[in-house]
């Protein structure tokens, strides 16, 4: 999509305004995709942290120590 607003701001004209709204829908789904993957990391560590309270439940140690 950026390609083709860059290929659209170069033609100038109304297709330049077609060529920023490309872009800005491409970035759009740049940071999409960025906030997917933060949250897919987040859930990863919430899990390993369930598992370290749980074990010290268990033993009376925090892992690691």
């Amino acid at each position: 999509m950026t390609v083709a607003g860059i290929v659209c701001l170069v033609i100038g004209g109304d297709a330049a305004g077609s060529g920023v709204v490309l872009i800005g829908s491409a970035g759009i789904v740049l940071l999409i995709n960025l906030l997917f993957r933060l949250s897919l990391v987040s859930n990863k560590e919430r899990e390993q942290e369930e598992r370290a309270r749980e074990r010290f439940d268990r033993e009376g140690r925090w892992p690691g120590d």
